[in-house]
């Protein structure tokens, strides 16, 4: 490599690792002991009036090592310069803050001057202090806006900066097995400003692992309330109305209108035989980006204005497989306007545009369409299955009308009982005490997604998105999946054996516990290649610190990291920590995960 290229590929690698700086603010009025004045022209329309000798003090927080600059101190005068001095944890900034020295008889104080950069520091993680002292200063005194930072960390937010959010600035201990192959984490995570949405998306590497471990932690900051808060206004759209049309006339050609992003239709009158289209065309997502509309079946719905003459009316769709349906012609008169059809499962596309056309024969063709609309199917409430319980053991499998994953369902067999060959989940409820109530512990889906619930006398608030898929999966999937062909029950002991659509094999064992809930998968047969396939993939949801399930990975080799965010792209070890660091208001019941590998192959001598 030339000197010249070489020094492309540095400079390039310092710009894309740079952490963007972020801009906050500390309102000098949220002190508690100072003497406070109202001027409109100030940031929060207060002040804070100083005078020769007086200091005011302000902390603020940090989340990691990091650059703190001081950036600007606004104030505001009236009568002759005043200067104050800037210290950060007792050390001296190097330069000072000086208002203008400016009168017009009291008028200058609602003018405000800025002072430009005052000084820089590195800072480590944790609380820490900002003084400015009135050093010198005429009887009038000085007033005091606001304190401007640039903090070289993009995590930060004015909450975790102001330390109005509860955070742990020490990082957790990890801990490993030792003299085992390590392994890596990979950063797959998206941005999202939808709490419904599991965005993080962490998939876990290792070429020779043998058997590891899946455990919970209660996260350092918990909350009684169980808080559980979804964003419905910033969450994707996923309406059931695909498509409705309504008051349009027929009686001449429409030409193609626009009903969303998504959703169109045209008219076209033919000349023969009193005969009308009606042709819509629509796109669906489906299996590749989590959705099932494109799978799901339909419902299509015709309905007409009061008719002149008798119609007949056909539909006709495009199937996936290229071919197109046409339904047997239903008659509209007088009394009978509307009909409805049923579109079967698996029908629709959801690579590129879906067809309907309705096929309208009439004498007289001058109708107003009420509405046609295409809605996804109604579906019918989960059907669970009790095929276990005792005085300290639930274990129920869950059964839908429709599952994300297409047609896919795994068999379920527990000894002594006709299999279920039409599962969507596994539900395991466990007694972990004698004074406990039986509460949930461990879920299992198809798609080999489990999650593991700390121990708890009630399911209020369980709906968190911090889980792990099981088995390996492509992490390059919008919603990676191992799915799983069959789970074989171990009667008297909490333990399944899961076989999966490649042939793979794993066994499932449970330690729920007052402390945490563990999860240890062992006989591992892994089909796909373990060097370039994860065997795990650790998932959740983040949208900023302090609304969040998880805010951090820390891993046994490697310092703590933001989920999302920052430089990193992947981390090394064996045992990886999924938690969340700072307090958080949605999903409060979410626990930490830990994954911890605990054997691999042999090492050759």
């Amino acid at each position: 490599m030339t000197l010249f290229k070489y020094l492309c590929v540095l400079i390039f690698s310092i710009i894309a690792t740079e952490i963007v700086a972020e801009t906050v603010v500390l309102e000098a009025e949220t002190h508690d002991t100072v003497q406070v004045n109202s001027r409109t022209k100030a940031s929060g329309n207060q002040t804070v009036w100083l005078h020769q000798g007086d200091l005011v003090s302000y902390t603020f927080c940090l989340l990691r090592s990091t650059i703190v600059t001081v950036q600007n101190v606004r104030t505001s005068n009236d009568g002759q310069s005043d200067t104050l001095k800037v210290s950060v944890d007792g050390g001296i900034m190097p330069n000072n803050v000086v208002s203008f020295g400016k009168s017009d008889f009291g008028r200058m104080w609602n003018e405000f001057s800025s002072s430009g950069e005052i000084g820089a520091v590195t800072l480590e993680a944790g609380q820490h202090s900002i003084t400015l002292e009135v050093i010198s200063a005429d009887s009038f005194g000085v007033e005091l806006d606001v304190i401007e930072f640039n903090v070289d960390d993009d995590e930060l937010t004015n909450n975790t900066f102001t330390c109005n959010l509860q955070c742990s600035f020490t990082p957790p201990t990890v801990t490993a097995t030792p003299n085992l192959l390590n392994g890596k984490a990979i950063q797959k995570s998206t941005e999202t400003l939808c709490s419904a949405e599991t965005n993080v998306k962490i998939p876990v590497y290792n070429a020779e692992v043998q058997t590891y471990e899946i455990s919970t932690n209660v996260p350092q900051f918990t909350n009684p309330q169980n808080l559980v808060v979804d964003e419905p206004d910033v969450c994707p759209d996923s309406p059931s109305v695909y498509m409705n049309i309504e008051n349009v006339s027929t009686g001449s050609n429409v030409d193609v209108v626009t009903l969303s992003e998504t959703a169109q239709y045209f008219i076209n009158n033919m000349e023969r035989g009193g005969l009308y289209i009606v042709v819509a065309t629509f796109f669906l997502n489906g299996r590749k980006s989590g959705s099932i509309d494109a799978d799901i079946g339909a419902e299509v719905t015709y309905e007409l204005e009061s008719l002149q003459a008798p119609a007949s009316v056909r539909m006709i769709y495009s199937h996936k497989d290229g071919n197109s349906v046409t339904s047997a012609p239903v008659e509209f008169n007088g009394s009978k306007t509307k009909h409805s059809w049923t579109i079967p499962d698996f029908t629709w596309n959801e690579e590129g545009a879906n067809a309907l056309i309705m096929h309208v024969t009439s004498a007289n063709r001058n109708h107003v369409i009420k509405s046609l609309k295409i809605e996804r199917r109604n579906t019918v409430p989960d059907q669970v299955v009790e095929v276990h319980s005792s005085d300290v053991a639930k274990i129920e499998v869950i059964k839908k009308d429709f599952w994300w994953l297409s047609g896919d369902r795994m068999e379920v067999v527990y000894p002594g009982q006709d299999p279920i060959t039409d599962a969507a989940s596994i539900r395991i409820q466990f007694q972990i005490s004698p004074t406990s109530a039986i509460s949930e512990v461990f879920s299992l889906s198809q798609d080999g997604l489990a999650k593991l619930f700390n121990p708890s006398s009630d399911s209020i608030g369980n709906d968190f998105k911090t889980s792990v898929i099981i088995g390996q999966n492509n992490p390059d999937d919008y919603r990676p999946s191992a799915p799983i062909q069959r789970v074989e029950m171990v009667p008297g002991q909490l333990k399944m054996i899961i076989t999966y659509q490649d042939s793979g094999k794993a066994t499932i064992s449970l330690s729920p516990t007052v402390q945490e809930t563990k999860a240890t998968i062992s006989e591992l047969d892994l089909k796909q290649n373990q060097g370039t396939t994860p065997f795990a993939t650790l998932r959740s949801m983040y949208i900023e610190t302090g609304y969040s399930d998880s805010d951090s990975i820390t891993s046994d080799l490697s310092a703590t990291e933001r989920v999302l965010g920052g430089s990193w792209t992947e981390v090394a070890g064996t045992t990886f920590l999924l938690h969340r660091r700072c307090d958080s208001k949605t999903s409060t019941k979410s626990p930490d995960l830990k994954l911890t590998v605990t054997s691999t192959l042999p090492r050759a001598l």
